[in-house]
This record gives C-alpha cells, structure tokens and sequence, in this order.
C-alpha cells in the first residue's frame, strides 16, 4: 500500500494525468502512464470528520455503489455524485481522501464545472424544481456550490418548471465549451425529459430566464444536449411520438435569440441521437443507433456544415483531444465492440476515420446475463409481432433482446481538454478493466486491471 501512495504522490506533484474510476466496490485512483491503480478507496472508506462512508448501495444491487457523474475542480477536488445517497462527496486531490459531504434533493446526477464563474452546478433528477445548495424548501433540482475551488457554498435559487405540474427532471445542463472559458458567461441550458423545449437559465443571477418552446417542431420533451461556443448554438435531441411510437430529431437553438436556427433539411435529416460538442465548439457529433452524424459549426454567420456520415452500431460516448491548434480528435465508444472509434479533423474540416483494437468489452452478453430481458421484453416482442403480423423467431427474439439490454448499456471515456494532456480513458467493465489510449499518437498504451464495474471515469491533473 506505500508503494502505491508514494507513486500516487509523485505523480500528483509533477503535474502529471491520472484517472478515477467509480467502481461498483469504491473508487479506483489510476496512473495511465504505469497503467497502475495508485490507490483504492473502498466503499467503506470514512469521510474525513464524519461517521458517514464513501458510498451507498443502489437499493436494487445491494452491493453496487450509487454513483451518478463526477468533475474535476481545478486540480485541488473531485466532486462525485452519490445519486441514493443524496449528496456529493468531495474527495481532496493531494491528500485523495474523501473530506466532505453535501447534502443535495433527490438523485444527484449530472455535475458541472463552470470554470468562468469558479462554479459547481448539481443537476438532480428526482424532483421538478431548480435551486442551490442550502435551500430550506428541500426541493432542489440543480444545486449550485459557489466558489467551487474554496468549498464556499451560496445562497439558493428556486425556479418553477414551465408549467405547475412537478414532473421528474432527467436532462442536461450545458453552458459553456472547456476551451472557451467566457469571462462575460452569463446563460446556460437546460434540457428536460418531461417538457417539450429547453430552460435558460441566467448563471450570474441565479435564475431562470425562460423556456424555449418547441412544441410545434413536433418535439414532446428534450433530452441529450450540447453547446456549441463558437456560435452559440445549442443542439437538442427532441423526442417525440407517432402513432405511439417515439420519433427523435435534432434541433439547433440559438441561445442568444432563443430561436431554431432555420436549417435545411438535409442538415439535419436522421440525427436522432445524443449531441457531444469539441473543448473549441467547433465540431459537434450526433450518436446514432447505426451511425455518427458530425458537424463543423464555424460562426453565427456561416451555415452548419454536416460531413460525411460515419458507419458505427450502438456508440456509446465521446471524448475529444486537441492536437495542437488545428486538429481535433474524437474517440468515440461502443456498447457491443472491442474497438474505439477515431475520427480526426483537420482545422478545414476535413474528417478521417480509424478505429484502436483491444480496449476490452463494456457489455457481458452471456445467456445467463440475457435472461431476465428476454423475461421482461418478450410481451412487448410479441405485441410488435402481431402488429407487423410476422411469426415468431427466436433468432430475431434473442437480437431484440440483446438491443434493448444494450440500450441500456453505457460505456464511458474521459480525457483532458487541454493542449498538453494526452491521455484517454474508457472501462472495459465486463472484464474488469480500464482501457488507457494515447490520445495524442492515436494508439492503445494498454489495460489497467481489477478495476471492477467501473461506470464513470474523470480525468485529474
């Protein structure tokens, strides 16, 4: 265990990059360039100056720890979200002890880092309110902790839903790109399962400004979300239904007038998927169930260019590494492979694609792991069966059960945004490993192994 904490500390002191893992049994502290855990926080780990522990159980694996997101805090913290713990530990990055608990409302999920303000905004999912830590209501949606690198944390805001109705609050919030720091930030936005547009929320005010509806684009609520700096847009997963089936499509909102950006057709035509957006903003990728859709966004005076289509089932996530100025990479996950998709762009937009073999496998698909959806979906495949009045197969049944477990399935990558950090990481989670790429030289640096289940990774320097 010394050995272990001594070349924890000396990576910590020179500058260097390192990984948590947020695994089903604790916290893993990994050095990408040893491809070693450098230390293991236990599920039972004791929060410093409390009697309270690490992590909790989800009520439905006894023996999993509940984590939701987590962010990096100027090199000094990580802030991890204990989604049925109600709360954010705070975990001290020299001494990689756990030395706070914040309370928060319901499900803890999302957390983001606003580096212009020195903020740390909490996005909850259980309840419809919107509010900072410290409010005596309890119904906090996003908490907000002020002053994030000195644990400071300010008065509450409070907003209501667009409507009366509370309503549980899955989404996202998003307001500015790692790269493009804005010491004028004043607006983010917020996506919202259960409603059919977006909130803006003023950042510097601490409160809501508007609702952007975009009911009449067909669009019955909005999920996935990413905001582009460069042109202040924000591209919006809407969700819709037809005929009692859901139907999705992407929009791009203009933050500043609160408009839809009037697009043509063939801009947008199939993108359904979840928006990821570069550190620059400059180029934004839609994850399709069977392809990625990309965009190059140069200015609010420029139209959005979309580039080719990229060919790729069920990807998962992205994480981007900035090679120099001009080029951008995207290394993108998949739920059912043993590769990791690159796509490179040059600074002209040009776009070439590749692939990096032997990251491992984020889904077990073992007939014992398959049962219980094939239990738990066979009533709806044979509702879709009668339907399209086709026979049943158990082939096709056994590929539609093993898409919807997928679906459910994520695997998660992490990198710095910087010029200099070079390192990616993506858990390979039904082999109980951490897969470490160099971002920079574009190839696999190897696996880091025993770290178990992992579900999200953040990357430190």
């Amino acid at each position: 265990m010394l050995v272990f904490f001594v070349s924890a500390l000396i990576a910590l002191a020179s500058g260097k990059e390192v990984f948590y893992a947020l695994s089903d049994n604790g916290i893993d502290i990994i050095n990408p360039q040893t491809l070693t855990v450098m230390k293991r926080l236990p599920h039972d780990t004791v929060i410093t100056g409390t009697d309270e522990v690490l992590c909790t159980f989800s009520p439905r694996y006894k023996s999993k720890c509940s984590w939701g997101g987590a962010a990096t805090i100027k090199g000094k913290y990580v802030f991890v979200a204990d989604t049925y713990g109600n709360r954010v530990i705070v975990i001290d990055i020299v001494k990689q002890e756990p030395i706070k608990s914040i309370g928060t409302d319901g499900f803890p999920y999302q957390i983001s880092y606003i580096a212009a303000l020195d903020e740390v905004w909490i996005h909850c999912w259980k309840d419809s309110y919107l509010n900072v830590v410290g409010s005596s209501t309890g119904e906090t949606k996003i908490h907000k902790i002020h002053k994030a690198s000195t644990l400071m944390i300010s008065h509450s805001i409070k907003a209501q839903a667009a409507d009366s109705y509370d309503r549980i609050m899955h989404g996202y919030l998003q307001a500015e790109n790692c790269q493009n720091v804005e010491p004028h930030l004043q607006y983010g936005v917020v996506s919202h399962f259960s409603e059919p547009g977006i909130h803006k929320i003023d950042l510097k005010n601490k409160e809501y400004t508007s609702f952007i509806n975009v009911s009449s684009y067909d669009c019955k609520s909005t999920f996935g979300l990413a905001y582009s700096s460069v042109a202040k847009y924000a591209f919006v997963q809407c969700l819709g239904f037809l005929r009692g089936f859901r139907t999705n499509k992407m929009l791009v909102i203009d933050v500043k007038t609160e408009k839809v950006v009037k697009l043509d057709r063939s801009v947008t035509d199939g993108a359904t998927g979840t928006p990821y957006a570069s550190p620059d903003g400059k180029f934004v990728l839609i994850l399709n169930k069977k392809k990625i859709i990309s965009y190059h966004v140069k200015d609010r005076q420029t139209q959005i260019r979309r580039l080719n289509d990229i060919p790729a089932y069920m990807p998962s996530r992205v994480a981007f590494v900035m090679k120099g100025r001009n080029k951008t990479i995207a290394y993108v996950t998949l739920k059912n492979s043993t590769k990791l998709l690159v796509v490179e762009y040059s600074a002209d937009a040009q776009q070439t694609v590749g692939s990096i073999s032997g990251v491992g496998k984020a889904a077990d698909l073992r007939e014992v792991i398959l049962e219980p959806y094939k239990k738990r979906y066979r009533k709806h495949f044979d509702t879709l069966l009668r339907m399209r009045n086709e026979p049943f197969s158990e082939a096709k049944f056994t590929k539609y059960a093993r898409e919807m477990y997928l679906a459910h399935i994520t695997r998660p990558i992490a990198s710095g945004c910087g010029l200099l950090d070079r390192f990616v990481a993506t858990p390979a989670a039904s082999e109980d490993k951490v897969a470490i790429v160099n971002g920079k030289l574009k190839t696999l640096h190897g696996l880091v192994k025993d770290v178990r289940k992992a579900k999200h990774v953040v990357w430190v320097k």
